[in-house]
């Protein structure tokens, strides 16, 4: 091990040999740790090589790294030198010799001007107008570098017959045989595009002037009188004059002397950057509360979100003294909104109002002016923002809109499709936000249900009267057989209504996965969760299955952790069910204007769904204590969102868009009146008796004016 720490590159030794002569005293030397080697390795080379600058800049994890990224420094080096002997050959004076002797059929071939009718000869044709450039490295390492950016074009199909190719020269780029990469002229072309666009300027070479073509002026014909005169680029000429592209716009202000300035200072610093050879395309802000960090979404982020969907992002913020739900985040809108209904909830004075003369477009397609201006403190995890809001007066389903400005006053990314807006802040993260339970304005009580057992509640408004409230409670009380408030609960539903099918696909072969071992508290777990779903007879023990997975276990975000199963080979194999959901942003419009509403959940509502018998099988998993297959509808399977969604459309059909509203296993009860609610609410009812469907006590709200 001591021979490894004085090993030293010799002073003329090429890094290529040192890099095998390194590697020959490892082999010798057992249970070398790959870092330790990877780190003596990049101390023994010489400080300054490019071998050293690449390994110092990005330090490897193993020896394996610095193999591979040595091989890459090593064609470069290798290019470097044949360009060396290139430049030197071409540079080195003429001899003497006469050239070799002609063959008479061979001149007259060059004297003859062979040109077919209509084509100029070869010497006599038009130069390219595109200014060529020239790289400070080969075309190999500029792919190689940049391979993973969407700036690529598909290449042209090589039209040299298979047979008739070099199989020892193979193209990274076409990934065919035929050529490397170094002659593939497809990449040259497409990076000379590049270039003239404005990117991967980084790797052009600095000429003296930008956009010099490599013609010899010299050996341009002299056009004939016949021929159209075409101007090449002249030397002499003065440069091209560049037109840079910066987007960004300073945010106005009342003070247009501090405008002024901020102007100034944005227009030094890009003078400052393009000194230093960037390319500049953007300008940012240069306050800076805090320190910025990278902003990612993974498959993780996705985790409780139903795909597809095309919802809008709807998160909860405290505004000023209220929790203030149901506030739209639009990056379209340039100004952020307080709706006058919320503005009354929330107990504000109206003489805090400041008068606006700016009208807002895109209500109605027409111009509404607003009441007014009001600022107000927003409050997101830790940092609080004043933001001046316009109050609107018109009939919406949201509270507020935060628009541009806020969001990236909290240097925050809206992602949709996640159901997130991370803000790149230190310490702040918006996502806490959704851990939070989605309360409405209305403050709720718990009331029970059954004299008898006094853990049996459900959530009710508190700003009904009381005759509303009694009457509520006394039909909840007479209901109560439609709640479960255990997983014995629920009968679930008949066959004969809906079932799951998965309908697979013989294009896939069934797949067996390896069994997985467990540390043994998550095997606890794990049969804990079989225990339970045998107790319900939502699983059975079954025998040769032909598609068999592994649980995985998974933690809940209130600690919690979770038994799934991995199904993704069994969804390869089962096509899409492309029965439509309904889009969550029209279903909230349709509850705008409603005075009283019930939201209801259903308790483990894919559960209640039985599979079909014959896909029973296919659903099987392997665990320590045996095989098992659900006999109901299990979360993970694909398709089982458009199923529940049919059955519910099959039971609410003559409800729904009239008094109910359903997305999946979420239903709202909506009416007009607060009087016509309980009414609402026994048709709802009824249905679910008859078709034994359960609802879960603990995510039920009734009687409320908002949620």
């Amino acid at each position: 091990m001591a021979d490894l720490y004085r090993i030293e590159q010799g002073e003329n030794e090429h890094p290529k040999a040192y890099l095998q002569r390194f590697i020959d005293l490892v082999h010798q030397i057992h249970d070398v740790d790959p870092l330790t080697a990877a780190n003596l390795f990049v101390k023994s080379l010489q400080v300054g090589s490019l071998l050293h600058e690449n390994l110092t800049m990005t330090p490897p994890y193993d020896m394996a790294d610095v193999q591979i990224r040595a091989e890459g420094v090593f064609r470069v080096l290798e290019f470097r030198e044949r360009a060396q002997k290139k430049t030197a050959l071409i540079s080195a004076p003429p001899t003497n010799n006469p050239p070799p002797p002609v063959r008479d059929d061979k001149r007259k071939r060059n004297q003859t001007n062979h040109t077919k009718e209509g084509k100029r000869p070869r010497q006599d044709r038009q130069p390219s107008r595109y200014p060529s450039f020239e790289y400070t490295v080969p075309q190999e390492v500029i792919y190689e570098e940049n391979k993973d950016r969407p700036i690529w074009r598909e290449p042209y199909k090589i039209t040299t017959p298979s047979d008739r190719r070099d199989k020892s020269r193979y193209c990274l780029f076409h990934k065919d045989h035929g050529h490397t990469i170094a002659e593939c002229h497809n990449l040259n072309n497409q990076i000379q595009a590049l270039m003239r666009s404005g990117r991967l300027s980084q790797y052009i070479k600095e000429t003296g002037r930008p956009g010099v073509s490599r013609q010899n002026p010299a050996s341009a014909p002299t056009p004939q009188a016949s021929d159209p005169v075409h101007t090449a680029y002249d030397s002499t000429q003065e440069p091209l004059k560049q037109v840079p592209m910066i987007h960004g716009i300073v945010e106005p202000t009342d003070n247009q002397e501090h405008a002024t300035k901020i102007h100034k200072r944005m227009e030094e610093r890009v003078k400052q950057y393009k000194s230093l050879g960037h390319v500049v395309n953007l300008v940012t802000s240069e306050d800076r509360s805090y320190p910025a960090s990278a902003i990612t979404f993974t498959e993780d982020d996705l985790k409780g979100v139903h795909l597809p969907h095309d919802d809008p992002l709807v998160i909860s913020l405290q505004v000023d003294h209220c929790q203030l739900d149901r506030v739209l985040i639009d990056g379209g809108s340039g100004v952020d909104i307080l709706f006058w209904e919320a503005f009354q909830k929330m107990g504000l004075e109206e003489n805090q109002i400041r008068p606006s003369t700016m009208p807002i477009l895109g209500f109605n397609s027409q111009r509404v002016y607003p009441k007014g201006v009001v600022r107000l403190t927003v409050v997101a995890v830790e940092r609080a923002l004043p933001v001046d809001f316009l109050i609107i007066d018109s009939t919406t389903s949201y509270n507020a809109i935060m628009g541009r400005s806020w969001i990236h006053r909290m240097q925050g990314v809206v992602s949709t499709l996640h159901q997130d807006l991370p803000a790149c802040l230190k310490g702040i993260n918006l996502e806490e936000d959704k851990e939070k339970p989605q309360v409405t304005l209305d403050t709720l009580e718990q009331v029970g249900l059954d004299d008898a057992d006094p853990s049996k509640t459900v959530l009710i408004s508190t700003k009904l009267s009381r005759d509303e409230r009694q009457i509520l409670i006394r039909f909840l009380k007479a209901k109560m057989r439609i709640f479960a408030w255990t997983p014995h609960d629920m009968p679930g539903i008949d066959p004969s209504v809906m079932s799951h099918g998965l309908n697979i696909s013989n294009n896939f072969p069934p797949v067996k996965q390896k069994q997985r071992r467990f540390a043994p508290e998550v095997n606890q777990v794990i049969q804990e969760e079989v225990q339970q779903l045998l107790s319900t007879r939502a699983i059975e023990e079954c025998l040769y299955p032909s598609w068999l997975p592994n649980p995985v276990v998974v933690p809940k975000k209130n600690g919690k952790k979770r038994v799934c199963i991995d199904y993704t080979n069994l969804n390869k194999a089962c096509p899409k069910d492309s029965y439509p959901l309904p889009k969550i942003d029209q279903m909230i419009d349709a509850t705008a204007g409603y005075e009283r509403m019930s939201f209801l959940d259903a308790y483990s509502g894919y559960n209640q769904i039985p599979m079909k018998s014959e896909d029973r099988i296919h659903t099987a998993f392997i665990t320590e204590g045996g095989l098992y297959c659900y006999k109901v509808m299990p979360f993970g399977l694909k398709n089982t969102g458009a199923t529940y969604q049919r059955l519910m459309h099959k039971l609410f059909f003559p409800l729904l868009g009239r008094n109910m509203e359903v997305y999946i296993d979420d239903m709202v009860i909506k009416s007009k009146q607060g009087s016509s609610h309980i009414n609402d609410l026994t048709e709802c009812f009824d249905i679910l008796d008859a078709y034994k469907m359960k609802l879960n006590p603990s995510k039920c709200v009734f009687g409320v004016s908002s949620g």
